[in-house]
């Protein structure tokens, strides 16, 4: 196995790649009732591939690099918890520096993820970094409140909602009540 590869497989057991699906079928949930809403003042949204490309990598780059930044918070408080000590970044598996780097490339795929939605839609483009700063926002949450697993919570609705807007370029009640269930109990939070 070369060098490269080996380095993905851990980056990608680092973020626990295969607990992304878990977040995804509501995400894809809300893009379908946005595509199918007849909404009183607005005709229905056409499907276009575009959208659910969008949504896909959007939802894989925003969780990758949300989990990625977590580890890299909480590396050295890690090291130290019996629990958590035998992580990548606390053995050595992984350097700070590949971690830090596949945050990066992850946030900015998120960003150019949100690009498909353009034209017509530029609200993912716009909402782009804050969304990335809320999610990064948990991993201090958690030094700070109590409350913080409803920051983790927040952070999860947000799939249902964004893929709503990144689908109809405004917001409504159906991915609203959706989003409670996006994080009850979900095995791929950060």
């Amino acid at each position: 196995m070369s060098h490269f590869s080996a380095m993905l497989r851990h980056l990608l057991e680092l973020i626990r790649f295969s607990h992304t699906v878990f977040a995804l079928p509501f995400a894809l949930l809300a893009a379908a009732m946005a595509w199918a809403a007849n909404l009183r003042d607005h005709p229905p949204v056409p499907f276009r591939w575009f959208d659910l490309l969008g949504i896909l990598l959007c939802m894989v780059f925003a969780r990758s690099a949300a989990m990625a930044f977590n580890r890299l918070a909480d590396r050295r408080l890690d090291a130290i918890n019996p629990r958590t000590q035998t992580r990548h970044l606390a053995t050595g598996v992984l350097s700070t520096g590949s971690v830090v780097l596949f945050t990066a490339v992850c946030s900015l795929g998120f960003v150019a993820g949100t690009l498909l939605f353009l034209p017509p839609n530029p609200i993912p483009l716009r909402a782009s970094l804050p969304v990335l700063a809320f999610l990064f926002g948990y991993s201090y949450a958690k030094r700070f409140t109590v409350l913080s697993h409803f920051w983790l919570g927040a952070a999860l609705m947000l799939a249902p909602l964004a893929a709503w807007v990144a689908i109809r370029a405004e917001l409504a009640w159906a991915p609203v009540v959706l989003g409670p269930r996006s994080c009850s109990g979900s095995p791929g939070s950060i």
